[in-house]
């Protein structure tokens, strides 16, 4: 076969488990493994780059052999909550959104460590207008005027200190962003408050 990488040859690939940085056929073999363990690694396309491969390096539909030794491994990041969401924490280390959503007032986006809750602001609205209370278990957001208040139990906790709000002027419409810090890393919400 065509060999497309022997760059960790004199250099050991380090990756985390269940991150999806690396095809899961390789994922599951290197998880079985013991320090100081070689093996031979073939992946069939549905455990490695399916039906589209990987650009020029890897034509669609491609059985992978991959030559291992497994080297060393440590114990990852500590997990700060029994209710660890494991599609919410590959997501995160991916850089991706968890989930979004919106309701009559707000959308917002999940990440792993943060919830971003965004609302429209008139124009006319200014920081001096805008009351935000953040507590452990509650939220309470008055915009002013007219607009009805944002309040309630939260799905879960946060850490109130490193919780924030900015108002974004960049678009065509004011927004209020409301960024609320998970106290459950990588714990899934779906969603901001309890009773929407």
């Amino acid at each position: 076969g065509t060999v497309f990488d022997e760059s960790h040859r004199e250099e050991p690939f380090e990756f985390q488990l269940n991150a999806g940085t690396v095809v899961e056929g390789l994922q599951l073999a290197v998880e079985n493994m013991a320090v100081g363990e070689r093996a031979i690694v073939r992946c069939e396309p549905k455990w490695a780059y399916g039906e589209l491969g990987a650009g020029d390096v890897v034509p669609k539909r491609t059985t992978i052999t991959y030559e291992i030794e497994l080297l060393s491994w440590r114990d990852g990041p500590e997990v700060e909550s029994d209710d660890l969401d494991l599609e919410t924490y590959k997501s995160s280390l991916q850089g991706k959104q968890v989930a979004k959503g919106s309701t009559a007032h707000y959308s917002w986006s999940e990440g792993g460590e943060e919830l971003t809750l965004t609302m429209e602001l008139r124009d006319n609205q200014r920081s001096k207008d805008i009351s935000v209370e953040f507590k452990a278990s509650t939220l309470r957001i008055d915009a002013g005027g007219d607009t009805a208040p944002v309040q309630g139990k939260l799905r879960a906790k946060v850490r109130p200190d490193d919780c924030y709000w900015i108002i974004d002027t960049d678009g065509d419409v004011p927004l209020l962003q409301v960024t609320l810090a998970k106290k459950g890393v990588f714990q899934r919400w779906n969603g901001v408050l309890r009773d929407e």
